[in-house]
């Protein structure tokens, strides 16, 4: 059998989530930094990825779960459109809203999660 989700990876976006009829709850698998951006990377159940950019995103998971990323594996996370207003363009946009669901308690055994994929390096070996 093969996991079929190392194939259809997607980022969570606006876009996806309009796809989706405009929100989604998923689960974290696990959590690694992006070197390039030095962001927080969410592997997700599904086999999604979210970005998480400082903001309230982040903020809103570091009061759910704690500031140790390996505690917030195992949490269901619901993933909303949203917008914001872009100052320099003086226009509305959409972006993702992230809500935490479950509690701190509800945490899933981390056993029982997906194995985390496989670190996908963008470098060419020589």
């Amino acid at each position: 059998m093969v996991d079929i989700r190392e194939y259809v990876t997607d980022i969570v976006t606006p876009e996806s989530l309009h796809d989706e009829g405009g929100s989604r709850e998923d689960k974290i698998v696990n959590v690694y930094i992006n070197e390039k951006h030095n962001v927080p990377v969410l592997e997700l159940e599904s086999g999604d990825t979210f970005w998480v950019w400082p903001g309230p995103n982040l903020r809103k998971l570091r009061h759910a779960y704690g500031n140790e990323t390996d505690s917030w594996k195992g949490h269901t996370i619901k993933f909303e459109l949203g917008t914001y207003h872009d100052k320099k363009e003086d226009v509305d946009k959409e972006t993702v809203v992230l809500t935490p669901v479950s509690s701190r308690d509800e945490q899933t055994d981390q056993a029982k999660l997906p194995a985390p994929k496989d670190d996908l390096d963008d470098s060419i070996p020589f």
